[in-house]
């Protein structure tokens, strides 16, 4: 043969392999591992915070609450020049005139 190679070559050559192969096994393994763990708590986060936005009223109950003659009675406390302000934004606001 016009090609050597030194004595054990392919034995130490396949036993290099087979340790880079269990490397990065493992290490496939750990980021798969850590790709769930942050998956897992992304959702936890997420059912956290739905359950705190549907459970939390944030005072709109006391709002809602609210008798029109209580809101009669603070625009009636306003001065005139207020009262028209409130009028004219009311009347040009985009959003209520959809």
């Amino acid at each position: 043969m016009p090609y050597s190679v030194p004595e054990d070559f392919f034995a130490e050559l396949q036993e290099s392999i087979a340790a880079d192969a269990k490397r990065e096994i493992a290490t496939a393994r750990r980021k798969l591992r850590l790709r769930w763990l942050s998956a897992g708590m992304a959702a936890v986060a997420a059912v956290f915070a739905v359950v705190v936005a549907t459970h939390v009223d944030f005072g709109q109950k006391e709002r809602l609450n609210v008798e029109f003659s209580a809101v009669e009675d603070a625009f009636c406390e306003l001065s005139a020049d207020d009262q028209a302000y409130l009028l004219d934004v009311y009347q040009t606001d985009v959003f209520m005139n959809e």
